[in-house]
């Protein structure tokens, strides 16, 4: 019984990763994505410990949304105050914030 259950527990991971590797072509470059791919079909389970690598160092993965800000410093042409421009990632369109 505890077989079954661990070829049961295998598989579903197995398959999450599968389906987690086809949904991650939205989030990253597409080599990565099919490297990605190729190890849920080849890892099984273990393609969880590539996943969380990965992902910890933003290469594969990572939810544009989930990126930090970035500022902007411009400087005018006639060295006065500096402007800072700062963009605030959305998942739908960027937006543009001035201080």
């Amino acid at each position: 019984m505890s077989i079954g259950v661990f070829l049961v527990v295998w598989a579903v991971l197995g398959l999450a990763g599968f389906f987690t590797s086809i949904a991650c072509f939205w989030y990253s470059s597409i080599a990565w994505s099919f490297i990605g791919l190729l190890m849920s079909v080849i890892m099984g389970p273990f393609y969880w410990i590539f996943f969380f690598i990965m992902r910890e160092y933003k290469l594969y993965c990572s939810n544009p949304a989930s990126t930090p800000e970035i500022v902007i410093i411009e400087s005018t042409k006639r060295g006065g105050k500096k402007k800072a421009t700062k963009i605030e990632r959305s998942k739908k369109k960027a937006t543009m914030i001035k201080k």
